[in-house]
């Protein structure tokens, strides 16, 4: 008579003999998880295929921590090297999983050697090892500085480049999203720049699959961040106008990703321009200030209050409706949303003493004076800032110290941050224009 079986999780049914130490015959009792996490760990380390992919099919939270702890990690390391083909790819697989949301496995991959093999693969492995180990990079670098550090150091950047322009579609999404990743280091932004990873991505932007197209504008919008010479590189690989196109047509995280990646393109003046005559304004970035998801109206936002740094671009981001929907987040926005509102605002009434009025008169004052008092250190300079330039306005200086304004702005220049201090002593400069504000402000210690 054979043995019983014991099934372990996502491989195929195993023998029970009793050097397993849970007995023998059919009374024998079932293993506990940890008890079959070991065999499937031991598995990996004899080299088998079955047993990574079973590891790699538990992918909960529960069971990548109890992975980690069983000594999972390091033998599924020694088979990404190994030479069937197949064992390898399951154990890119598994790394992939257990790096996926775990902070601690992140470094735990990583102090294992991982990302050397796992470069390795991505350059010359099969189809599946390039996917799943350009799927465990992407994982490992997800908010881990020294990862990111370590991937590019490795070599990463030139393969998940070759991916991102010939693989296959999966390989392509998920390079786009490895690159994203990395991207949030600034070294890594100017050497994947250096690699030819700009003009594919717009590529995908432009005809990809929908992972394909949000992964790339993501990338492109990191890649961007703080840095001109990728936006200038960005603009002139004609990424503007797909990115509008994700704006205005595309799934909730597309037009979130392109919005932030417009954002940090207008940092430069001729972007700013070219944004603008692409179209931009006039509907698709105020459309979701005033109707997209906190995400989206947070990244709108922040969008045109880059874009109205430029003159022409204030009058057509007020005739485009925005300046109320821009009110309404400083009232009730996020925190996120409030901030980059206030910094709208504060934007569109620069030198324009039409904005100025329409600000104030679309109730934006109490709210503004409200971040002032009470908001987090951005939302007070950005919100001191936008009071500052609609106190320009004589009869706003009024409404200005009505609201209460006074008080919570000589707080900001005895003690706030050194923005603060600029924008709030601007901003009572321009109050005390009128003659009574004078005496408010001196009562208020200012």
């Amino acid at each position: 008579m054979a043995p019983p079986t014991l099934t372990l999780a996502g491989g195929a049914p195993r023998p029970s003999g009793g050097d397993a130490g849970v007995g023998t015959g059919a009374d024998a009792p079932a293993p506990s998880k940890d008890e079959r996490l070991q065999r499937l760990v031991e598995q990996v380390r004899s080299g088998s295929a079955d047993a990574a992919g079973a590891l790699a099919d538990m992918g909960d939270d529960e069971s990548r921590v109890a992975i980690a702890r069983a000594g999972g990690i390091v033998p599924l390391v020694a088979l990404l090297t190994a030479q069937d083909p197949a064992a390898g790819a399951e154990a890119a697989r598994a790394l992939r999983s257990l790096a996926y949301n775990n902070a601690e496995n992140q470094v735990l991959i990583a102090q294992a050697g991982a990302i050397a093999p796992l470069v390795t693969l991505v350059q010359s492995g099969t189809d599946r090892q390039k996917e799943h180990a350009a799927g465990a990079l992407r994982n490992l670098a997800v908010k881990n500085d020294e990862n990111q550090v370590l991937i590019a150091q490795n070599g990463a950047i030139a393969p998940l480049v070759t991916l991102v322009k010939s693989g296959t579609d999966g390989q392509k999404e998920i390079a786009a999203g490895a690159l994203r990743n990395i991207a949030f280091n600034a070294d890594n932004k100017v050497l994947i720049a250096q690699n030819g990873a700009i003009a594919p991505l717009v590529t995908l932007v432009k005809s990809g699959t929908d992972g394909q197209k949000e992964n790339a504008a993501r990338a492109l919008k990191n890649l961007a961040a703080k840095n001109a010479d990728n936006q200038v590189l960005i603009a002139q690989a004609c990424a503007i106008a797909p990115l509008l196109t994700l704006v205005q047509s595309g799934t909730d995280r597309q037009k979130e990703s392109a919005a932030g990646a417009l954002f940090f393109l207008a940092d430069i003046a001729e972007n700013k321009v070219l944004i603008a005559q692409a179209g931009a304004i006039t509907a698709p970035l105020v459309t979701l200030v005033q109707s997209g998801t906190d995400g989206q109206k947070e990244h709108a936002a922040a969008a045109l209050q880059s874009l109205a740094f430029n003159a022409e671009n204030q009058v057509l981001i007020a005739q485009a409706g925005a300046i109320v929907a821009l009110v309404t987040l400083v009232q009730s926005g996020t925190d996120r949303q409030k901030e980059h509102a206030a910094g709208a605002l504060r934007s569109l009434a620069y030198n324009n003493a039409k904005n100025q009025v329409s600000i104030a008169q679309a109730g934006a004052i109490a709210p503004l004076v409200t971040l002032v008092k009470s908001g987090t250190d951005r939302q007070k300079e950005h919100a001191a800032g936008a009071l500052r330039n609609i106190a320009l306005h004589a009869e706003n200086q009024v409404s200005i110290a009505q609201a209460g304004a006074i008080a919570p702005l000589v707080t900001l220049v005895k003690s706030g941050t050194d923005g603060q201090k600029e924008k709030a002593a601007g901003a009572l400069r321009n109050i005390a224009l009128h003659a009574e504000n004078q005496v408010l402000i001196a009562q208020a210690g200012g």
